[in-house]
């Protein structure tokens, strides 16, 4: 599975899906979250499925990350089968939405630790308080600008050892 740039959008090795990349770089959340509420609840695949509405390839599928996350609804009915409280229906659709923003992001920057960090950010953002969350931001930004401020720093120097040695050669 290998991923090509293609000027400044990625594009995918034919026959290759996000959800292919997705599972190669264990970024899927929503699958053992769904299979973890379920066994929790006691129930099989096959009753799980047969009482949600679905196939029971379906719903495997879904726990095995095959298929993309289903629509909320179908998530809150898996809650109600389940048995789950709130806690359940906040696991589950905050495993899809990390997953369907996931997504995106591979399109966007393909696998590579920009995913990763956004992945952690986002599982992270359920668990941390808004002060956590905002010293998290302005950790990131701070880190941003000290690094852009080290890029123009070494230009600078390049540029100077280059004028340097534009005199010396003279």
């Amino acid at each position: 599975m290998t991923l090509t740039r293609a000027t400044q959008r990625w594009t995918w090795t034919p026959g290759v899906t996000i959800l292919d990349v997705m599972r190669s770089i264990k970024s899927l959340k929503f699958p053992s979250t769904l299979a973890a509420a379920r066994q929790a609840a006691g129930l099989s695949q096959k009753t799980a499925a047969m009482s949600i509405g679905v196939d029971q390839s379906y719903l495997c599928a879904l726990e095995k990350g095959r298929r993309p996350v289903p629509v909320d609804e179908l998530i809150l009915r898996a809650v109600e089968i389940f048995n789950g409280g709130p806690e359940t229906a906040e696991a589950l659709m905050r495993a899809a939405t990390h997953d369907r923003v996931m997504a995106v992001v591979l399109d966007l920057v393909g696998a590579r630790p920009a995913a990763n960090v956004i992945s952690a950010a986002l599982m992270a953002a359920g668990d941390l308080s808004e002060d956590e969350l905002e010293g998290l931001a302005e950790y990131l930004a701070a880190t941003h600008t000290a690094k852009k401020r080290l890029l123009t720093l070494a230009s600078k120097r390049n540029v100077a050892m280059a004028n340097e040695e534009d005199l010396i050669m003279r």
